[in-house]
């Protein structure tokens, strides 16, 4: 099976007036048996968020582009892998 970080996943909805971003969100998704994504749970989707939105600040504060306020730490990795989906 692969790797925790590599079994989870967001998906993005993107809303646009004309050429402008208007509105953003993202779904986090963990992938079962043969690659089948499923919505994660509020815990699980919390801690996905929060790490995607912590590792964008770092490659931001790399890039010297603009940052979130505060900026985010980085989570822990879960204490398990789930196996199939809840």
């Amino acid at each position: 099976m692969w790797s925790e970080e590599t079994r989870e996943g967001v998906i993005g909805i993107y809303t646009f007036y004309g050429t402008k971003l208007v509105a953003a969100s993202w779904k986090p998704v963990r992938s079962y048996d043969y690659g089948q994504p499923v919505f994660m749970n509020a815990k699980d989707a919390a801690t996905a968020l929060t790490t995607m939105e912590a590792a964008s600040d770092q490659l931001a504060a790399r890039l010297k582009e603009v940052l979130t306020t505060p900026v985010p730490k980085m989570p822990p990795p879960p204490k398990y892998a789930p196996e199939h989906a809840p």
